[in-house]
């Protein structure tokens, strides 16, 4: 999200959930990316604010949440004291959820993280009736983001060259390989984690997908992967390659506006290189 519109982002969820009957007189901001997360004060309820038009995304997301919730699964879900839609107003996109009180230490157990991701599979294997997109489709955005001199600038021509050729390879592989496929979480790294009196909780399926689990072990650290029960070697490594490949192209495409993206973007080209000789 534009920095300049966050303050309105922040007057807009404020308003939005007094509307719905909470309690608002302070906000605290969790999270900006392409949104803004807020733990609005003193109900405790998480407003999750994204640009009008991204409505679709954020419906898809709570209708998510809250079927995996009725199966018992470990996730942050909606906000059960107010109606579980998006509302859209003032040129936002906004969605309420349950805030869960951090639980020390911060540090995830990797096992712990492990045999999370394996019951939030289970449970996602379940679902039925939700829009998610196909993998190839997130890949074949980034295809088109790094192909465009326009919208990725500041990437040399050789790197640009390689990722191109590392994302095309990846995908080729992967498809070859014929995986069996579900429904993903998308992003389960650990900063889509939470650590609660419930024990862990998944977070943020903005980025849900179908595609193989591999996919989605692809997303967490080495350690954490290592005790993931019965994924392909192989096709976790093309997996791991195609993730660090597409979020190598997001980094670069935001290079100039964060100094950490334009540290990632040179750590992650070095990962792939080496990585593939």
């Amino acid at each position: 999200m534009d920095p300049a519109r966050i303050p309105a982002a922040r007057a807009t969820a404020a308003r939005a959930a007094r509307n719905a009957g909470l309690t608002v007189d302070g906000d605290e901001e969790l999270q900006v990316s392409n949104r803004v997360v807020l733990r609005l004060t003193p109900c405790d309820t998480v407003a999750r604010v994204a640009d009008a038009g991204e409505e679709h995304a954020a419906a898809r997301e709570l209708a998510l949440a809250a079927a995996l919730l009725a199966r018992d699964a470990p996730v942050a879900g909606p906000d059960a004291r107010v109606a579980p839609e998006v509302i859209v107003t003032d040129g936002f996109a906004v969605s309420f959820w349950a805030y869960h009180p951090p639980v020390p230490p911060r540090e995830l157990d990797p096992r712990a993280h492990a045999d999370t991701l394996a019951r939030l599979h289970a449970a996602l294997r379940t679902v039925e009736g939700i829009d998610a997109p196909h993998y190839t489709e997130k890949a074949a955005r980034a295809v088109a983001l790094m192909s465009s001199a326009t919208s990725v600038p500041a990437i040399p021509d050789d790197d640009r060259s390689f990722l191109l050729d590392v994302l095309a390879s990846s995908l080729a592989e992967v498809a070859a390989a014929a995986p069996v496929e579900q429904l993903l979480h998308g992003e389960p790294h650990g900063g889509n984690v939470l650590r609660t009196s419930r024990g862990l909780l998944f977070t943020d399926f903005e980025a849900a997908c179908r595609g193989p689990v591999e996919l989605d072990v692809a997303d967490v650290d080495d350690d954490v992967a290592a005790h993931y029960p019965d994924v392909h070697p192989a096709l976790l490594r093309q997996c791991q390659r195609l993730v660090q490949a597409m979020v190598a192209t997001w980094c670069w495409a935001g290079y100039d506006d964060h100094d950490n993206l334009r540290h990632f973007a040179h750590v992650l080209l070095d990962v792939l290189r080496r990585s593939a000789v």
